[in-house]
């Protein structure tokens, strides 16, 4: 936390605390080296300390639980957001997606019979987080029709990614019954939130321009 609060600062100085896309500057610049990098890497290094991969990866989440890689992803991109209610002044719509997320997070990581389908939790969090990160790439360079296009198509990708985990996950996760089930709709409904919030930004973006 004390790091934390220190790039904070900094960051708040460099950049600005002025709102874009619905964050201040520097916390959209504060995210992308644990979007980008951090969460890709813990599940690469996590999927990678098993046979198998994946299978092997899921395997050991169910009978020894996460292991070091996998809860430090959870340790790390949990903090992240309970960073963001200490931190940030957050509109009322972020602090509802906050909170799911957190609801979300727990399930996955702390519920025994949803544990043999965390690596596809993970993988699912950090596709998406690429596209978040995107995102705040975008809210911090001066918009233009390029900037727009891989942000648009950055977005969209991380979407089909999280998506595409989301079948795996609730394979996994569905002898839990029905929270898999909840847990499921409730992802495929945020990554559609997700989408259509994109194009609403690119519908703006791009009728600014034309005036």
């Amino acid at each position: 936390l004390v790091c934390a609060d220190l790039g904070r600062r900094w960051l708040t100085v460099w950049l600005g605390s002025e709102l874009v896309g619905g964050a201040a500057r520097w916390r959209c610049a504060f995210g992308l080296p644990t979007q980008l990098v951090v969460l890709p890497a813990l599940c690469y290094r996590a999927s990678r300390a098993e046979a198998h991969g994946i299978p092997g990866w899921s395997a050991r989440c169910s009978s020894r639980g996460l292991g070091p890689w996998g809860a430090a992803f959870a340790y790390v991109f949990g903090a992240a957001m309970l960073y963001d209610f200490v931190a940030v002044r957050m509109r009322p719509v972020l602090v509802a997606h906050h909170v799911v997320s957190l609801l979300a997070h727990a399930y996955a990581c702390l519920r025994a019979r949803a544990r043999p389908a965390f690596p596809w939790y993970a993988l699912g969090v950090a596709a998406l987080e690429i596209g978040s990160a995107a995102a705040s790439a975008f809210w911090l360079i001066p918009p233009s029709r390029t900037t727009l296009v891989c942000f648009l198509v950055l977005m969209t990708l991380s979407n089909i990614a999280g998506l595409a985990c989301t079948g795996p996950w609730w394979r996994e996760a569905r002898n839990d019954g029905p929270a898999a089930h909840v847990g499921a709709a409730v992802s495929v409904a945020l990554i559609g939130i997700r989408q259509w919030e994109a194009a609403k930004v690119s519908g703006r973006i791009r009728l600014a321009q034309a005036m």
